[in-house]
């Protein structure tokens, strides 16, 4: 199943946004070391029923179960479920738990049920024939960084900044993507990300955005000798 055009231009979910901006546009691969690729889209996961009032994280970092009821998303709804199965548990224990693989394998089966993504089987020169997954519009794909940035710097009107636009913004940060979205406005677009931030955005925002970078530098700091 393709997507339509009209499901492109629609503000999508943070943590599909983020599989997007982390593929390069030109070969489709990932720019992210694949932990921090699962550190990012394991807090677009949380983010997402953060945003949508499902769950809190207190000022312990503890992620507290608000509202136990199914999410309009099937996807959100596992992510929920797990939740609900444990004690309260810090926002990095949980990270951590969704990293490995999970957030992947939600984030990848929910782009390709919207028809957002395909699996691809491609051939290279004196190797076997692998599968890939590709953007089923490329164009479009390639649109959700440039987008992202307009959304930062606000110099589109058109484009208004809504918390999810702000969430996935927080990750890409987080994450280190943030260079590859804002080219030479990188430093202005950083230092306003960080005010805002941390003077407008709801705690539950920041204190995920800076447990998942945390985690990442963790992750960055173990993987040298």
């Amino acid at each position: 199943m393709r997507a339509g055009a009209a499901v492109w231009r629609e503000p999508l979910r943070p943590a599909d946004d983020l599989w997007l901006i982390a593929h390069e546009e030109r070969d489709w691969r990932c720019r992210l070391h694949p932990r921090a690729l699962g550190l990012g889209l394991a807090g677009g996961l949380l983010g997402e029923l953060v945003l949508g009032g499902r769950v809190v994280i207190g000022e312990d970092d503890v992620v507290r179960v608000l509202d136990v009821g199914p999410p309009h998303d099937a996807f959100a709804h596992v992510v929920l479920a797990y939740l609900r199965s444990e004690r309260a548990l810090d926002v990095r224990t949980w990270l951590k738990f969704f990293a490995e693989g999970r957030a992947g394998g939600l984030v990848v089966e929910r782009l390709q049920l919207a028809g957002l993504v395909e699996a691809v089987e491609v051939s290279r020169l004196r190797r076997h024939a692998s599968r890939v997954l590709l953007p089923t519009d490329r164009t479009a794909a390639g649109w959700r960084p440039t987008r992202l940035q307009h959304v930062i710097l606000g110099d589109l009107p058109h484009l208004s900044r809504t918390w999810a636009d702000i969430t996935v913004a927080g990750l890409v940060q987080a994450v280190g993507l943030l260079p590859v979205v804002l080219w030479e406005q990188h430093t202005v677009g950083d230092l306003w990300l960080r005010q805002y931030i941390a003077g407008e955005a709801p705690p539950d925002l920041r204190r995920l955005c800076t447990a998942v970078q945390t985690l990442v530098g963790d992750a960055v700091l173990s993987s040298h000798p």
